[in-house]
């Protein structure tokens, strides 16, 4: 998928793809605190880590962006914006 246009001033464009690359973090900060909380009990400095906080952080921050993403896909990618969605299904 191409987005045309996505560095040209379209801030509802600039705003979806800045919530999805923040959502990818979160999603990868929640996988490593729940990969970390599922060796704790074999390394000890990794016990003494409040994993369970850092998880359920990382889980409300993940909804939270989620409908704020989901809202910023609706307006970014309506189909009165130029260049969005033109190229889907074209080969490259």
């Amino acid at each position: 998928m191409k987005f045309r246009g996505a560095t040209s001033g379209e801030p509802d464009l600039g705003l979806f793809m800045a919530l999805e690359t923040v959502t990818l973090g979160v999603t990868g900060k929640l996988a490593l605190w729940t990969a970390l909380e599922a060796v704790a009990a074999d390394h000890p400095p990794l016990a003494a880590t409040d994993l369970e906080n850092l998880i359920a952080r990382a889980r409300s921050q993940r909804e939270s962006l989620e409908r704020e993403r989901l809202a910023a896909a609706r307006r970014a990618l309506d189909h009165g914006h130029a260049g969005v969605g033109q190229d889907i299904g074209r080969a490259p």
